[in-house]
């Protein structure tokens, strides 16, 4: 391993003084969503409550599942004094980084094994080291010494006061007469290890730097003891380093710029980041996500049944799943419906006036499409398309699309578009799309419109019944000249209702009738004040 530089540590603050990461998650949100991240986390202390026995220690419930979905997207490493052999054993997570020794010896997710070299020479030392320290000792109670392949760690939490000192000697002599080794300290524990320029924070560094295809991503790491703090210092001027609290161990300084209280609410914070990178337009889900729901590839004929599985709504009302730059053929067909918002229109059948009643189908909120230097405007079922995805997120109830195609002129386009109906506001809804030149420049023309023509026409068996629910009023054409080249047009329209004497199909031009309440006008649901005209709308 090649050291990399470190930084110098800075100016570090008292526990009770660094604010709660979890009380201080907008912060915190707001310098993760700058870069792409890697997480990197001590075991005992931060992933397992401590134990008085370093045998007895197991990940907090619900970690391992964290760590797994947060692995989907992100690197994540668990780094720690244990040897690399024990920590994978623990923590049973695949696909992780995992540092031992503090980061002396290290294994990659793809089971790559890595040791520092230099850390081998001391490595006879330490054993030697080890069975000495035990008999040396032996009389103090309440003492441990666990020997590791890099490390030889004295555990003294069970020490009395007046022996502490002596434990600490026997340490420090034998770090002095037995080879090229350095004394560190943890929270109730006393290491020798190789005297090199190496700790967590190099290790972390070192990881890092094996990463950077995954986009220079911003280091998060979580510990609790003083070992910790050589990574904290080595990264806060690049990254964000959280310190994990535990009671009675005093209100010692820290160089991290959060803090949580213990293993339980780490896991909270692995919770929340694998939510914040899940809901990351840039990011797509794993596969085998059970909140998502994949679809690959474009098949019109299956179409409109992808259209209605990918609705979003939210009790109010909802759309289908249509694309955005389509309109009602054989293949899509856009949909919006509101919660009561019904009419009934009149028809002849057998030479009798008969009425039916519908769920309107509302003006459609999402035709958006472009075109680049004048040429034809996408078109998805004319497109070469290179690759095309859907997939709705039911966790966030998001509906992502993600496509490549080629046009006419030889020109790669991505296109990746979400859309939404919110939960908490009832008229809320939002349509993103953002348009990626792959080997091209050039002049982008977007439109976009509310399209107010749309009819009831998706039953089949009921195509030969009226199904023009809407009557047209204005629309209005608009360009936006700080948004490039921009335009889109907007309708406005009132339900319509023909007559009883007038068959829709007979050419009748009898004026259409206003509603009495102009709630239903302007697509707001009619209260029961409602008139006559409305019929069972009111009910």
């Amino acid at each position: 391993m090649t050291t990399p530089t470190v930084e110098p540590r800075p100016r570090d603050r008292r526990l009770s003084e660094i604010p709660d990461a979890l009380a201080s998650r907008h912060q915190a949100t707001a310098m993760l969503r700058t870069r792409r991240y890697a997480v990197f986390l001590d075991f005992d202390g931060t992933l397992a409550h401590l134990a008085d026995d370093p045998s007895a220690a197991t990940l907090v419930d619900g970690a391992a599942e964290e760590l797994a979905r947060l692995a989907r997207y992100c690197p994540v490493g668990v780094i720690s004094g244990r040897d690399v052999a024990d920590l994978q054993a623990r923590v049973g997570v695949p696909g992780l980084w995992y540092a031992g020794s503090h980061g002396f010896e290290l294994v990659g997710p793809d089971g790559t094994y890595h040791r520092h070299e230099a850390a081998d020479r001391a490595v006879p030392d330490l054993g030697q080291l080890a069975v000495a320290l035990r008999d040396s000792l032996a009389a103090v109670p309440g003492v441990l010494v666990e020997p590791k392949r890099f490390t030889v760690a004295v555990h003294h939490r069970h020490v009395a006061g007046d022996r502490m000192d002596e434990v600490l000697a026997a340490v420090r002599d034998a770090a002095g007469r037995d080879g090229p080794l350095r004394v560190t300290h943890g929270r109730g524990v006393t290491e020798l290890r190789p005297d090199v320029e190496w700790d967590k924070g190099r290790a972390v560094a070192w990881v890092l730097e094996h990463v950077r295809g995954a986009g220079d991503p911003m280091p998060v790491y979580i510990g609790d003891d003083l070992t910790g703090d050589e990574a904290f210092g080595a990264l806060t001027s690049t990254g964000i380093g959280v310190v994990v609290r535990h009671p009675g161990e005093g209100d010692r300084r820290s160089t991290a710029q959060f803090a949580v209280d213990g293993p339980d609410r780490v896991r909270e914070i692995l919770q929340r980041l694998a939510d914040l990178l899940g809901s990351d337009p840039g990011i797509a889900p794993p596969p085998d996500d059970a909140w998502t729901m994949f679809f690959d590839g474009y098949d019109p004929s299956t179409e409109k049944l992808r259209e209605a599985l990918c609705t979003v709504g939210n009790g109010y009302f909802a759309t289908r799943g249509c694309a955005p730059e389509s309109r009602a053929d054989g293949v899509h067909y856009p949909g919006t419906y509101v919660a009561g918002i019904f009419n009934r229109l009149d028809d002849e059948v057998s030479g009798s006036i008969v009425d039916h009643e519908s769920l309107v189908n509302l003006p459609n909120w999402l035709p958006v499409t472009f075109r680049v230097d004048g040429g034809q405007w996408f078109d998805l079922d004319s497109a070469e398309l290179l690759d095309y995805h859907q997939y709705l997120d039911l966790r966030r109830a998001v509906l992502t699309r993600r496509l490549r195609f080629r046009d006419a002129a030889g020109r790669t386009t991505s296109v990746r578009q979400r859309r939404f109906v919110a939960m908490n506001v009832p008229h809320a809804c939002a349509l993103e799309t953002t348009i990626a030149a792959e080997d091209w420049s050039g002049r982008l023309e977007i439109r976009s419109l509310l399209d107010g023509t749309v009819r009831n026409s998706l039953v089949e068996r009921y195509r030969a019944l009226a199904d023009e629910h809407l009557e047209p009023l204005q629309s209005t054409a608009s360009r936006f000249p700080n948004a490039g080249s921009a335009h889109g047009v907007s309708p406005f329209c009132r339900t319509a209702r023909r007559p009883a004497s007038c068959s829709p199909r007979s050419g009748c031009t009898a004026p259409t009738k206003r509603p009495a309440d102009s709630s239903a006008a302007t697509g707001r649901r009619p209260g029961r004040s409602c008139g006559p005209w409305h019929g069972r709308l009111c009910r």
